[in-house]
């Protein structure tokens, strides 16, 4: 844990926002994929 406050840090969640999005996307595509 790092001294900065997670809940409080409006873009601490950016990079993991942005690796589920990477990941849905990926099983989104193989989902469709015939």
């Amino acid at each position: 844990m790092t001294h900065h406050d997670h809940d409080l840090d409006p873009f601490a969640e950016t990079e993991d926002q942005q690796a589920l999005r990477a990941l849905a996307r990926d099983v989104a595509d193989r989902a469709l994929a015939p």
